[in-house]
C-alpha cells in the first residue's frame, strides 16, 4: 500500500489471477486492473474475474475477491 503525499491511499495492484488466497487475507483491500466488470454500484460485492481492462477496488470475504 501506497500513502501519497497529498492523502489517501493507493492499494497494491494485482491482476486477478495474482491475487494471494482470499481465505488467508480476509479483510484486505487490494485493486485489480483486469476485471471484466466495471466499478459500479451494480458490481460491488460480485466476485471478480479477471480478463478484461477494468481497474476496480477489491476486498476479500474471506471467500472470495469481491468488488468493493
Amino acid at each position: 500500500m501506497t500513502f501519497p503525499a497529498a492523502g489517501g491511499y493507493f492499494p497494491q495492484q494485482f491482476t486477478v489471477a495474482t491475487l494471494p488466497s482470499a481465505a488467508a487475507n480476509k479483510g484486505v483491500l487490494a485493486a485489480v486492473s483486469d476485471s471484466t466488470l466495471p466499478y459500479t454500484s451494480a458490481n460491488v460485492g460480485t466476485t471478480v474475474v479477471g480478463g478484461s481492462t477494468n481497474s476496480v477496488p477489491v476486498f476479500s470475504n474471506g471467500t472470495n475477491w469481491v468488488i468493493g
